[in-house]
């Protein structure tokens, strides 16, 4: 699963406090063991002027899924590796795939 979230941290909250509480918010699963794993950046059009972003990725386990997505997730899909292709990605994405090892 991938999520992508523009939430802020709270008060004295760790990246990966507001990661947990962010995932719950988003599609209510609990997460365990949210670890580091890597960052990229991609400079594209974003509100009309190129903007920079800049991703900090995070692996973790599933600890429970509580219910299901609200209002603010879209749609959410659990694929196996070979479905991934089925799917465009875009550049960042495909370079966390690879490092993952799922393409």
């Amino acid at each position: 699963m991938f999520a992508h979230s523009r939430g802020g941290l709270e008060d004295n909250e760790t990246l990966e406090e507001a990661i947990k509480r962010e995932v719950m918010e988003k599609v209510h699963i609990k997460l365990d063991k949210v670890e580091p794993f890597d960052f990229d950046s991609d400079i594209t059009m974003y509100k009309g002027e190129m903007t920079q972003l800049i991703f900090l990725r995070y692996t973790a386990e599933i600890k429970e899924i509580t219910g299901y997505a609200d209002s603010d997730a879209k749609e959410m899909l659990w694929l196996s590796k070979d479905e991934l292709m089925e799917y465009k990605h875009n550049e960042p994405s495909m370079r966390f795939l690879k490092k993952l090892n799922l393409i």
